[in-house]
């Protein structure tokens, strides 16, 4: 079965922004995309999903902790 690849309008739906924000996420290659034979712009859903992932931004807590866990794993060695 062949995989359903979203055009740029299905893209900035899924997204939920505008076409052209998309297009300029594109032109400074900052997500992920397929260009086609006929140069038809075309996307993973599952690669849009990871993209979206990988754009949280941690909160103050999550920096704190992480923090701590490291001062934690230093201390082991002192």
């Amino acid at each position: 079965m062949k995989k359903r690849l979203l055009t740029v309008k299905e893209a900035a739906a899924m997204l939920s922004i505008s076409t052209p924000t998309l297009y300029r996420y594109i032109s400074a290659r900052a997500i992920p995309y397929l260009k086609l034979g006929t140069g038809a712009i075309r996307f993973d859903p599952d690669d849009l999903e990871n993209w979206i992932s990988q754009q949280r931004v941690d909160t103050a807590a999550d920096i704190k902790q992480q923090a701590l866990h490291e001062i934690e794993t230093l201390n082991k060695f002192i």
